[in-house]
């Protein structure tokens, strides 16, 4: 006579996310973006690492502000490659001063 015995046993799998250009950085870049190609009255927000189909990216809110009234209101994203630093995709121009 065989006894057989089944059990579920819960596992916990963690996947490291390893990015190559951390927080800091990449607000540098689209801030610095930002400053030389649409002006200095767009700053950018905190970064979120969002998970895409086959990368994971840098999420970074755009905001428009002026030095009298602050931020004002959100205008777009930019969305950046975590590993390579490469600019997947940026709000479009139109999005950006139509806040102005």
């Amino acid at each position: 006579m065989v006894l057989k015995i089944e059990m579920q046993v819960p596992i916990k799998i963690e996947k490291k996310i390893i990015t190559v250009i951390n927080e800091k950085s990449v607000m540098s870049k689209v801030n610095e973006l930002l400053a030389l190609e649409y002006g200095s009255v767009y700053v950018a927000g905190l970064p979120e690492l969002i998970r895409a189909i086959d990368s994971i990216l840098w999420k970074i809110p755009v905001f428009y502000a002026t030095r009298k009234k602050g931020i004002k209101k959100k205008v777009g994203d930019f969305f950046i490659d975590a590993k390579t630093g490469e600019i997947v995709s940026i709000p479009s121009i139109e999005s950006l001063r139509s806040a102005v």
